[in-house]
């Protein structure tokens, strides 16, 4: 009898246990009926960076978001934060419905969980748990019974099933939310059928001249499509501080699965971009050039092909040598632009460097795809291609020249030939081409110094550095990635915009000076990157990027408000 007292008795205590460790962890609350997880942690803490970020932007803004912060309250539906904990993470759980409006519960730490109950309660129709230190409350009570099943541990926690890797980016953030895209997924069930159907039976009635481009969109909807049949998890998340805010997604699908198959691409660190002259204004990197990218240059000629005038059968010889083209082995890709205000270098100028396999046989097609494109009206556009080769000596390399000349119809509102002077300066769109023996280097515009700079610094033994400004935000991104770009934001517009004042094609009434150009500082920057089965983004926006376009955006509104002054 003892023997037996004692099992039940152990039995009663490994069920406690149990139900006990299912709480251990406010995500621990939630079980596979949730959509969305969002955390917003130490909101005290998290405020205080906001507002140390905001400060750099402009004097005053901090103070701003610190006063803000009592807005918080009713989004948690405690408008006076009566009894909440502001030093401790704030938890929602969100549950979807294809019937109408989502749920909430709410799971908030409690420094007095009395106090929150009487002022979350009076609210009609909210039902309250205190559980521990936590406040857990909805206005549905569904949604409360899922939280006590996982209480009770009559349902497994959903963070059980998450992948350790989004697990890890979610306990990152700052603001932080999980999309259980799974059961997403089954909710919208009938709206995705819905759309897959209508896109389906607009392909099968493409409007005569229409079917590439509709093929185009086809192309890009079907990745997206099966992105939801096979993911398993995303994750995105905000953080905070002096210095900058990163904004970070990472998605997850099946093992095995068309989109995992699809991300197997590997990411790289983009060494080229260490290759680029500095001074510019924005910077990109790719890994390599993927298949389907060349997959869709092709069919943009079937779509030229509808808009030319009477050129089909060049734009098949096109065709034939893209084809041609792509049995050729690519690497990787960087590029840069600079924009210059003033001087014989006005306009804008770009440099890139690509990895080939075999760059003599590029140069041979490329002469043979400029010659096929030369003299092809699309859209009324006239395109004539002018190369020379072996034009230039660069020490060891000689450098094939590119002269592009437009011919446009006549517009009543704009003059578009002005419009390529002011872009690309009086010698029109004009590039050098190198080859050298692993890669193909290019660089637009009248100068040779870019060109020369470029192949200094691949001559050079030891790795040359990227920028201090740029580096800050290269470390920003991930280490390796498949795509990386770095813009200054600010120094771009306001450099396009002395562009265009100085020239005179907009004849706005207010003096180009209005507007200042603004010194490259910083850069604002986004990564891809794949990883097993994922796929991660990262976007950075430093502080001194947020602040210089806050300026830029004032002089902006202030020279409109005087030019509208002079007008009255």
């Amino acid at each position: 009898m003892l023997r037996k007292c004692a099992a039940i008795a152990c039995s009663l205590v490994l069920v406690l246990t149990s139900a006990a460790a299912a709480v251990e962890h406010p995500a621990e609350l939630f079980s596979d009926d949730v959509s969305l997880i969002i955390r917003l942690k130490n909101p005290q803490a998290t405020t205080k960076k906001v507002a140390e970020f905001a400060e750099v932007i402009d004097p005053g803004f901090g103070q701003m978001v610190t006063a803000s912060a009592q807005g918080l309250g009713p989004i948690i539906s405690n408008p006076t934060l009566a009894g909440v904990d502001q030093e401790k993470d704030w938890w929602v759980g969100v549950f979807a419905s294809d019937q109408g409006r989502p749920t909430l519960v709410f799971v908030i730490p409690a420094k007095d969980t009395q106090a929150m109950q009487e002022a979350v309660t009076a609210t009609q129709g909210v039902t309250f748990l205190a559980h521990e230190s936590w406040g857990i409350y909805s206005a549905d009570t569904w949604t409360m019974d899922s939280v006590r099943a996982c209480i009770d541990g009559k349902k497994k926690p959903l963070v059980a099933s998450v992948d350790q890797a989004l697990r890890e980016t979610f306990e990152r953030g700052d603001l932080s939310v999980f999309l259980h895209v799974t059961q997403l997924a089954k909710v919208f069930d009938a709206d995705i059928a819905k759309a897959k159907d209508e896109l389906a039976a607009l392909a099968d009635n493409a409007p005569p001249g229409e079917e590439a481009m509709l093929e185009i969109y086809l192309d890009l909807a079907q990745p997206l499509f099966q992105s939801l049949e096979d993911a398993t998890g995303a994750v995105v998340t905000l953080t905070v501080n002096q210095q900058g805010a990163t904004l970070e997604a990472l998605g997850k699908a099946k093992e095995g699965s068309e989109t995992a198959k699809l991300l197997e691409e590997a990411p790289s660190e983009n060494a080229l971009l260490t290759k680029l002259p500095a001074g510019g204004q924005a910077y990109y990197a790719i890994s390599s050039i993927p298949q389907a990218l060349q997959d869709w240059s092709i069919k943009m000629m079937d779509l030229s092909a509808q808009l030319s005038d009477g050129n089909a059968e060049e734009l098949d010889k096109i065709k034939v040598v893209m084809r041609r083209m792509q049995k050729l082995k690519l690497g990787g890709l960087a590029g840069m632009f600079a924009v210059t205000t003033e001087g014989d270098e006005a306009g804008v100028r770009t440099a890139s460097i690509m990895e080939v396999a075999k760059p003599k046989q590029m140069r041979l097609l490329t002469k043979e795809l400029m010659t096929a494109q030369s003299g092809l009206t699309i859209s009324g556009v006239e395109t004539n291609y002018e190369l020379t080769e072996d034009a230039e000596t660069f020490g060891q390399y000689k450098a094939d020249t590119l002269k592009v000349e437009q011919t446009f119809e006549q517009n009543p509102f704009l003059d578009p030939n002005r419009m390529m002077e002011v872009f690309f300066g009086e010698e029109g769109m004009f590039s050098r081409t190198v080859y050298t023996e692993t890669q193909v280097i290019q660089a637009m515009g009248s100068s040779k110094e870019p060109m020369a700079k470029i192949l200094e610094r691949l001559a050079q033994t030891d790795p040359p550095a990227l920028s201090p400004e740029l580096q800050v935000t290269r470390d920003a991104l991930s280490k390796k990635a498949n795509l990386i770009g770095m813009i200054d934001l600010p120094s771009t517009f306001s450099r396009v915009a002395r562009l265009f004042l100085n020239s005179g094609v907009f004849p706005l009434p207010f003096d180009p000076d209005a507007i200042s150009l603004t010194e490259t500082t910083s850069f604002f920057g986004i990564s891809l990157a794949t990883e097993s089965q994922g796929a991660r983004a990262k976007v950075y926006l430093p502080a001194e990027q947020a602040k210089q376009s806050y300026l830029f955006g004032m002089e902006v509104y202030e020279a409109f408000l005087s030019m509208q002054q002079q007008q009255f």
